[in-house]
C-alpha cells in the first residue's frame, strides 16, 4: 500500500515531463515519436532487476525475515520502512532526471505550443482541401528548419 501511494506522485511527474518531452521533439525535428519511449524502458529493465534483487537483501540486513516481524519490532519496522522509502526517491529521480534536459521553460513551452498549433492547422488544412502545393510544404519545412 506504501508504495502504491507513493508511485502516484511519480507517475504524475513522470507523464507530464514526457507529455513536454514528445513535444518539444515534435517541434524540433517536425516529426512526433510517442513510440520512441517503450524503447528506453528496455535501457532500464537491467536497473529495475538490479533494484528488485537489492531490496530483499537490504530488507534482511535490516532483520526482515516474515510479515510477522514487522509488527512486533519496531527497529524493523522503521528499517524497512526507510528501505522502501529511499529506494522510491532512486526511482524517481531516475526517472525525473533525463527531463532535465530539456530546456523547457514557460517561454519555450508558450512558443513550442503556438508552432505546434499552427503547424497542425495547416496540416489539417492540407487533409481538408486535400490540396498539397509545394508553397504549404516549404512553409511546413520552413517551420521545422527554423527550430533546428
Amino acid at each position: 500500500m506504501l508504495t502504491t501511494f507513493m508511485r502516484k506522485p511519480r507517475d504524475i511527474i513522470s507523464q507530464a515531463y514526457e507529455a513536454q518531452a514528445l513535444d518539444y521533439h515534435e517541434w524540433k525535428y517536425g516529426r512526433r515519436v510517442d513510440e520512441s519511449t517503450n524503447y528506453f524502458s528496455y535501457i532500464t529493465v537491467p536497473f529495475t532487476l538490479l533494484l528488485g534483487y537489492c531490496s530483499p537483501y537490504l530488507m534482511g540486513l535490516v532483520g526482515f525475515v516474515s510479515d510477522r516481524d514487522i509488527l512486533y519490532d519496531p527497529t524493523i519496522s522503521t528499517g524497512v520502512f526507510l528501505i522502501v522509502v529511499i529506494l522510491y526517491v532512486f526511482e524517481l529521480l531516475g526517472n525525473t532526471i533525463p527531463y532535465f534536459f530539456f530546456d523547457l521553460d514557460n517561454e519555450t513551452l508558450a512558443t513550442m505550443k503556438k508552432d505546434l498549433d499552427e503547424r497542425r492547422k495547416l496540416a489539417e488544412s492540407q487533409a481538408e482541401n486535400k490540396v498539397f502545393d509545394e508553397s504549404d510544404e516549404t512553409k511546413s519545412r520552413e517551420l521545422v528548419k527554423d527550430k533546428m
